[in-house]
């Protein structure tokens, strides 16, 4: 499943959060809206926000999941990470503190 992740390809029924399916049904393509959710996040984990203070944080801002729910902590963790060089999705120096 590598292969189809370098090439920008899909592997999965959903693209992750941040990116879409393009109209070809195969490529992924960038979501703005979503990527500045991802931002958003980022900066709340800089912060020093627990996952659950994030949660909260977006929600009072009107920042739900794809499906119209509050994010889940795990989903949090998701969007705090990034690509590293080699493709693979790796942490960052900045880590999200687990927690109330």
């Amino acid at each position: 499943m590598g292969h189809k992740w370098d090439k920008g390809e899909r592997v999965s029924r959903h693209g992750p959060y941040g990116m879409t399916l393009g109209a070809d049904g195969i490529h992924l393509k960038t979501n703005t809206d979503e990527q500045a959710v991802i931002v958003i996040t980022r900066k709340l984990c800089e912060a020093g926000l627990s996952t659950r203070a994030m949660t909260t944080q977006l929600a009072e801002q009107g920042l739900y999941s794809r499906a119209g729910t509050v994010f889940t902590p795990s989903a949090i963790l998701a969007m705090v990470r990034e690509e590293g060089e080699d493709g693979d999705r790796s942490t960052t120096d900045v880590e999200a503190p687990i927690g109330s």
